[in-house]
């Protein structure tokens, strides 16, 4: 466990605040409010904006997928990169 709590009421407060992130079903609740706007990126606020795709139409076009994500074990940190600036 890392400590972080999932749920809390403020003292002053009579709604317990819930992180919507750390429900096995999120689609269960609808938010009422969003908490920690300052600390958000600047671009969400235009996501619904952009255009939109499933993961199927946005695979269907992909015949080669490469994986860049880091391994789950150490690594030089120069080899990892060196594959992504190479990845051609």
């Amino acid at each position: 466990m890392c400590g972080t709590p999932l749920a809390f009421m403020p003292a002053d407060q009579t709604k317990t605040e819930i992180t919507v992130g750390s429900l096995d079903q999120p689609i269960a609740l609808t938010p009422e409010e969003q908490i920690g706007i300052e600390s958000r990126l600047h671009w969400t606020s235009t996501l619904l904006e952009l255009p939109a795709k499933t993961t199927q139409e946005n695979n269907a076009t992909s015949i080669n997928i490469i994986n860049y994500q880091h391994p789950d074990h150490e690594t030089a940190t120069s080899d990892w990169l060196n594959m992504i600036k190479n990845r051609n």
